[in-house]
């Protein structure tokens, strides 16, 4: 499946926020293969970066989908400010960890109500799609 999910950049101020444009057609992969039953159209995706979840454009944003590209013991630490900023009905994206530490990562999760959607993994590294 791919997420292309910006067609064009229509505001850009480095390390506050970005505003795209995304042109939506009914050939788009999410709409023929989404998670399990759940059809989705991300309105408000966040990207965990350096700033992470006390970034100014999270608080409040409820993003649909949430993705954090971080090591073990960051999203272990990040899983209950996680799940305080999203949707009930969101997905989150946990990729930066080893196929080993899914169960680890899974725990911590599940503590916070959340549940295995899909696994995805690549030469030792996996990537874990959650929702409540």
């Amino acid at each position: 499946m791919r997420f292309l999910l910006v067609d064009r950049i229509l505001r850009f101020d480095d390390g506050r926020e970005a505003v795209v444009r995304k042109n939506v057609s009914n050939s788009e992969d999410y709409f023929a293969d989404h998670f399990d039953g759940r059809p989705i159209m991300p309105g408000r995706i966040a990207f965990i970066t350096a700033a992470g979840l006390a970034a100014p454009q999270v608080h409040g944003s409820k993003p649909d989908i949430l993705v954090a590209n971080i090591l073990l013991n960051p999203l272990i630490k990040l899983a209950p400010a996680i799940a305080g900023c999203m949707r009930t009905d969101g997905i989150a994206v946990l990729s930066g960890i080893l196929e080993k530490q899914e169960a680890a990562l899974m725990a911590a999760y599940r503590n916070q109500g959340f549940f295995l959607l899909k696994r995805f993994r690549r030469n030792g590294w996996s990537a874990l799609v959650v929702a409540r």
